[in-house]
């Protein structure tokens, strides 16, 4: 939703699918958008005990964007053959997502992750390149649940289909799935955005836990503090291995490099993306 008038005031609200439901609402100001404007939509928000997350406007916003590159390499892992859609889910749940990759683009509307994964590619580039398995499903009706049959069949329907598509890519042998192969996409994205200025460091991992249940260990934290539980030394390096695999969607972003570089491994040297006493 925009809100504008002759004064320059044009600010963004997102709201999040259900809005009935979801807490979080991203707040987009423009370029000329004063303070006073973009403090008063915060005020607003949280009228309707929403919560809110000011992010500067770039593709996707933030937890959109954020969420793409994790939900493209789960599909990449499935289409390799590295996993199967079922243990991909188990696994990322196991890891402190509220659901799995696959069932929540099933919920979302596969034609609609393909839309967002071309629209974040042709902003991004090649680290958001798109799996082609995500052509193949739209081609065949395999929008998920609203479809009747997606990653998964449902009612009458099964994933056989699905199945019969990835082995007509061929079995990549070179390809293993992880949980962190699917995770540290995100949090690279995360260091992004703060790279950018997009959002601020809290803020990032509110709106990941408001608005996508990120959790971790049990507690609910955002990418930027699971990064600083699982030492910023060691992402970075899975990063860099990862990119030496599999390429441009593993670039470790730059920020990262300094954090590590300056030893700010994250709670173990007390000090990362957040600061521990």
């Amino acid at each position: 939703m925009w809100i504008s008038s002759s004064r320059p005031c044009r600010i963004g609200m997102h709201f999040f699918n259900p809005a009935h439901v979801m807490k979080l609402v991203e707040i987009i100001p423009g370029l000329e958008t004063s303070q006073e404007t973009i403090d008063d939509v915060v005020m607003f928000t949280e009228s309707l005990r929403k919560i809110a997350v000011v992010v500067q406007e770039c593709p996707g916003f933030l937890v959109n964007r954020l969420l793409m590159p994790y939900l493209n390499e789960a599909t990449c892992c499935l289409q390799e053959g590295a996993a199967t859609a079922t243990d991909i889910d188990a696994t990322v749940v196991e890891f402190g997502m509220p659901m799995g990759p696959f069932t929540l683009m099933d919920m979302l509307g596969i034609d609609v992750c393909q839309y967002v994964g071309d629209y974040l590619y042709a902003e991004y580039g090649p680290r958001m390149a798109p799996a082609p398995l995500f052509y193949k499903l739209v081609e065949a009706g395999r929008l998920g649940e609203k479809a009747g049959k997606g990653f998964y069949g449902y009612g009458g329907e099964t994933d056989r289909p699905v199945r019969d598509m990835i082995a007509a890519f061929g079995r990549d042998p070179k390809s293993e799935f992880s949980v962190e192969r699917v995770m540290y996409p995100l949090i690279n994205e995360a260091v992004l955005a703060v790279q950018e200025h997009i959002a601020a460091i809290h803020d990032v991992d509110m709106a990941m836990i408001a608005g996508a249940g990120m959790s971790y260990g049990g507690e609910r934290k955002g990418p930027l503090a699971i990064a600083d539980e699982i030492g910023l030394d060691v992402v970075l390096d899975g990063l860099n291995d990862f990119f030496a695999k599999y390429g441009e969607r593993f670039r470790p972003a730059r920020l990262l490099r300094t954090k590590v570089r300056a030893g700010h491994l994250g709670v173990k040297a007390r000090r990362g993306f957040h600061e521990y006493a």
